[in-house]
């Protein structure tokens, strides 16, 4: 059977490789969707495909049904089915050639795409496995659709047909997985329908997540539609041979069966891989440590509503994933689920742990609607219960319960007094910097408490100070700080030398008076506004009636200076306002170590009256390149010790910028750890982010976007051409004899 497969194979991909249709369809392709891509691609920074891989499915929705309309449907209109048939070929020989046939065809125009990763490779510093991921689960979408494309063709003797089928059975593959369908479904059905969809097993595994309960569905999906199509051309041959019709229904089941046991089976089980270069769903060393040193249960109640949103359904199932890595883990840990909407003994346990229902967004059969309902869970530890009232993502769940673990075990909570230096925009007034978010992010594991004056640091004698200082502190501020630090107290410094109004969008350099105080330490800050083109964030401004998205040079996607460093594992930029840079000097006794900069296209404007509005920026302010800046560093103690760490971005956490799942909140809070505990007892925050493009020159991004908007389809239309052109002047060509 396999030689005869693979004979079938060869000559069904001769036909696609040599055929004008196969291009006429393949090159629009190419040309819509990378268009569709590079729109948006360079417009946030952001270097990753996840863009182009969201738009493929539907694509795929009508490009593979086009690309096998005509391998069945042709057949039966030249009768060239019945010739096949009659040579010692079966009809699963046959289905199986044009599958694998067209699958290798799919797999050459995933190839023509692989230039996408291009400015990638040159201008980032990408996770490889992701991007691996991503083009696995398009290959096996792909496969699934292609055997509904063959199943759609088995049916009909007009490729029209076969197509619109093909097509309308891959959208309503798409579709179930959307919230109107399953929302307009009562359960269990709309659950159902949902895992039955597309989407949640091509967005888990695109994100860089094996699980093989996904695997399974892209397999038994295959081989159901293909039995489908084996079944429909052999419909003349079954209504004679009952045994043969038989032996095709108990295949049919079979595949039915097995399908949804393994899925359920695999579900339960949590058979993963991680695949990511970051180990983003993989337990770290931190945790593990965590665990080992439980000296009594630690029980988490999983709290989840049954009729949850597609979306937050594959939520679900990875928070179950990391719980029962958890359990795995550590046998004093017993993980149990709740139904509180189906139950009034579980909704009184919810509430009595801290977990509430809240107001999920979803979309209906007709219109936006609100869906009250559960997911949170709680630790209990002995008799002390800590919770997590509404899980958003699971990216960073590992980083919240580990945290909370610490908490509850731990006998004694390290302090953190919180400084906010005042607001430096007129419509928060004197009120002083909000960093609530902050606070609540620090207080999953320190006492944290707020500190007014900084006279009195050195009086508390906290583990840690975390100051956002934007405005000049008096000397017996200073004093109170210097005291506190010369006595081995540690800091996490977030300081402004740059004092904005918004009103007239000017900036000028201010003194601190913290200057003289870290000089001491090695530490030199400059009266100079930083800019960085290559890694300007994306920000909205209102121009008349119009609402412009313009890159900002004074904001920055700063990154990290060495991406080993601890507190940036999972953090690709970080994002600073109006930044200085520093000078490091590595003072005696002290070691200075930079941990956040610019590009290589990062430069500095000295003097004063900087004009910061984006529509006056001119092109000469911004010319003058220095190379890689340095705007946040670590100062070490000669023995090593961890003393001092400042940021030149006062607002780097503020709630103005800060939303509580903010990259930037996840950094500040892993300096927080790096500077209070030990290296083996961080657990990182594991951030799905994607690193930024550093582009060197400004006419990089639109070269690479109609370079290869352009170029990859003309090659392809090129290849086309030739194979063509070769096979019909093999056609022409006329012998003499």
């Amino acid at each position: 059977m396999f030689k005869t497969v693979l004979a079938l194979t060869k000559k069904e991909l001769g036909s696609y490789l040599n055929s004008s249709l196969a291009y006429v369809i393949v090159v629009p392709f190419l040309v819509l969707s990378f268009f569709l891509y590079f729109r948006t691609a360079f417009v946030f920074g952001e270097a990753s495909l996840r863009a182009y891989f969201d738009l493929l499915p539907w694509f795929m929705a009508l490009l593979l049904p086009a690309l096998t309309m005509s391998s069945l449907t042709e057949e039966k209109t030249k009768k060239t089915l019945e010739l096949l048939l009659a040579h010692p070929l079966s009809e699963l020989e046959i289905v199986c050639g044009k599958f694998f046939s067209v699958s290798f065809f799919w797999f050459l125009i995933l190839l023509t795409t692989a230039p996408l990763a291009l400015p990638l490779v040159l201008f980032s510093k990408f996770d490889t496995g992701v991007l691996v991921a991503q083009y696995l689960a398009a290959f096996l979408s792909g496969l699934l659709l292609i055997s509904v494309g063959l199943a759609a063709g088995s049916l009909y003797k007009s490729q029209i047909a076969a197509f619109l089928t093909g097509a309308f059975i891959c959208a309503v593959l798409i579709f179930s997985g959307m919230d109107f369908v399953s929302l307009s479904l009562p359960q269990p059905f709309g659950s159902l329908v949902s895992g039955l969809g597309l989407n949640i097993h091509y967005n888990t595994l695109s994100q860089g997540l094996l699980d093989l309960s996904d695997i399974v569905y892209f397999v038994f999906g295959t081989i159901f539609f293909l039995i489908v199509a084996v079944f429909n051309i052999s419909r003349d041959k079954l209504s004679e041979k009952g045994r043969e019709r038989r032996k095709l229904y108990i295949s049919f089941s079979l595949v039915i069966v097995l399908g949804l046991l393994l899925t359920n089976l695999l579900n339960g089980l949590s058979l993963r891989f991680d695949l990511t270069e970051s180990r983003l769903y993989s337990l770290s060393p931190a945790t593990k440590k965590i665990l080992n040193g439980l000296d009594d249960i630690l029980t988490i109640h999983l709290f989840a509503s049954p009729d949850l949103p597609a979306p937050t359904r594959a939520t679900l199932q990875n928070i179950r994933a990391i719980l029962s890595d958890y359990q795995k883990d550590s046998s004093k840990v017993k993980v149990s689920q709740y139904s509180p909407q189906d139950s009034n003994k579980d909704a009184q346990l919810a509430q009595s742990e801290g977990v509430r229902p809240i107001q999920f967004n979803t979309i209906g059969s007709s219109s936006y609607q609100l869906q009250a309902g559960y997911l949170g869970l709680s630790l209990r530890y002995g008799t002390q219960t800590q919770s997590i009232p509404y899980i958003q993502d699971s990216q960073t769940l590992e980083y919240r319960i580990s945290r909370l673990i610490k908490k509850l075990t731990q006998k004694s909570a390290k302090t953190v007094d919180l400084y906010a230096g005042l607001a430096n925009t007129p419509q928060l007034g004197n009120s002083g910097l909000a960093l609530n978010n902050l606070s609540q992010v620090l207080s999953s594991l320190y006492s944290v408490e707020s500190l007014a004056d900084l006279t009195k640091i050195s009086t508390n004698r906290p583990d840690l100070l975390v100051a956002a200082i934007n405005s000049p502190l008096d000397p017996k501020q200073v004093e109170g700080l210097k005291s506190y630090l010369d006595g081995g107290g540690r800091a996490l410094l977030m300081l402004d030398k740059i004092t904005t109004d918004p009103s007239v969008t000017i900036a000028n350099p201010q003194t601190l008076n913290l200057e003289d105080l870290l000089k001491g330490f090695g530490v030199n800050l400059n009266s100079n506004l930083v800019y960085d083109p290559s890694l300007a964030e994306s920000v909205q401004f209102s121009q008349g009636q119009t609402t412009l998205l313009l890159p900002y040079p004074f904001w920055i996607r700063a990154l990290p200076s060495d991406p080993k460093f601890p507190p940036t594992t999972g953090i690709e930029s970080v994002t600073l306002f109006w930044p200085s840079t520093l000078t490091l000097t590595n003072a005696d006794g002290f070691k200075d170590t930079p941990i956040l900069k610019t590009s290589q296209n990062g430069g500095t404007l000295s003097g004063s009256d900087w004009a910061i509005s984006p529509d006056k920026i001119t092109n000469s302010e911004i010319s003058q390149l220095f190379g890689p800046l340095t705007l946040g560093a670590l100062v070490q103690k000669s023995n090593g010790d961890n003393l001092l760490v400042v940021i030149m971005s006062a607002e780097l956490a503020s709630d103005r910028f800060a939303s509580p799942n903010n990259q930037n909140l996840s950094f500040v809070s892993n300096l927080a750890d790096y500077l209070t505990l030990n290296s083996d007892e961080i657990v990182p925050v594991h951030q799905s982010a994607n690193p930024s493009f550093v582009f060197t020159k400004p006419w990089q991004p639109a070269a690479i976007t109609w370079g290869l908007t352009l170029g990859v389809p003309l090659l392809v239309s090129l290849i086309g051409f030739i194979s063509v052109w070769r096979r019909r002047r093999g056609f022409s060509r006329t012998f003499n004899l």
